[in-house]
């Protein structure tokens, strides 16, 4: 899903047709994905992998997917995308949203809810809704983009909670909250974004070779130093 929304990035900075072609083939695959089984708890959802080992449908398959249509649409006027992105957002929506208003992570084939609220998974929510608000011109879209976001930034804090303490997690989380941060100039959003990029650089600066570690006993990773740069 990620590389399909940074070749629609591509294509809105260089004009290129072959990455938001190549972005279309990203999301027809996703659509692949999608589970056809009326029998299956909480029908429909994209599944995260075809593998026997995991058969999980979630925010991150499915909204994320549904992010992409949105966003392709607004490229192509397509309608085909528009129908799957808005079955992608519904579904997310109808089983993934938990009571809190938070979104739960996945939902495996026997029903058991992973109710786990990962950081990224609220991200690809706050920004599916924005591009939502453009599309229709609706504003209650945009009003739920801010819901979530608020009880987001209430539930994890200071971003050491579970379900956000993985820095490329937050990354993408923050990367879709400045998007709603330019719309609203809620001054919060920067404010958490910044203390938390602060105490990322002050971790890595504890590490002889200034890397950026998970955890301390942990070898870094490329996409932790990603996530702070």
């Amino acid at each position: 899903v990620w590389i399909g929304l940074d070749l629609v990035r591509v294509f809105a900075l260089t004009g290129d047709r072959a990455a938001l072609d190549r972005a279309e083939q990203v999301f027809d695959f996703i659509v692949s994905g999608w589970d056809t089984d009326p029998t299956h708890p909480a029908p429909g959802g994209v599944f995260w992998t075809d593998a026997d080992w995991s058969r999980e449908r979630g925010t991150v398959s499915t909204g994320f997917g549904a992010l992409l249509g949105f966003r392709i649409f607004e490229m192509t006027g397509d309608p085909r995308l528009l129908e799957w992105a808005w079955k992608m957002y519904s579904w997310t929506n109808e089983y993934m949203l938990g009571p809190n208003g938070l979104y739960w992570d996945h939902i495996e084939l026997d029903g058991t809810i992973d109710s786990w609220e990962n950081s990224y998974n609220q991200g690809a929510m706050i920004a599916a809704s924005l591009a939502l608000a453009r599309i229709t011109g609706e504003a209650g879209y945009r009003t739920w983009a801010v819901r979530i976001a608020n009880r987001s930034l209430d539930a994890f804090g200071n971003f050491d909670m579970p379900g956000a303490i993985f820095p490329y997690t937050n990354a993408i989380f923050f990367d879709h909250l400045m998007e709603l941060e330019s719309l609203t100039c809620d001054p919060r959003y920067r404010e958490t974004m910044q203390q938390y990029a602060d105490r990322l650089w002050e971790i890595a600066g504890d590490d002889p070779d200034r890397l950026l570690r998970s955890t301390p006993d942990e070898p870094a990773s490329m996409i932790d130093q990603a996530a702070l740069t």
